[in-house]
């Protein structure tokens, strides 16, 4: 079984970063980044509202055909920085969201959705 990260249904998007450029890098839940080609460094820090406040704490290296995973807590922001020689390309995989119909389903099943139905029935007949 595929991880919700490499479903056919996730999102791709490329990060390319030339000698000596670096980029902030939003990560939400179940994210992953996948190292292409060169090196990348990582680095958090601690957020405030949500915003990276100081992203310098090494996370670790980013290679060709190597991944990294922020985990199960919830969105992370990442600086990711070239500090090599040539130029350094990583894939940002972001899992496909579902239909708040099936994230409903998926909290309680089916039967969670229809145990829904006679309340909503009683509040669209006001």
């Amino acid at each position: 079984m595929a991880t919700p990260a490499l479903s056919p249904a996730a999102t791709r998007s490329r990060i390319a970063l030339r000698p000596g450029e670096q980029t902030l890098v939003c990560l939400p839940p179940g994210s992953l980044l996948r190292g292409e080609e060169g090196c990348l460094d990582l680095y958090g820090g601690p957020c405030v509202l949500g915003q990276a406040a100081a992203p310098r704490v090494a996370l670790g290296r980013l290679g060709a055909d190597q991944q990294w995973s922020p985990g199960p807590e919830g969105t992370v922001w990442v600086h990711l920085a070239n500090q090599g020689r040539q130029p350094a390309r990583a894939w940002l995989v972001e899992p496909a969201t579902p239909p708040s119909g099936a994230r409903l389903a998926s909290r309680g099943g089916w039967r969670g959705v229809l145990a829904l139905l006679p309340g909503l029935r009683a509040v669209a007949t006001r």
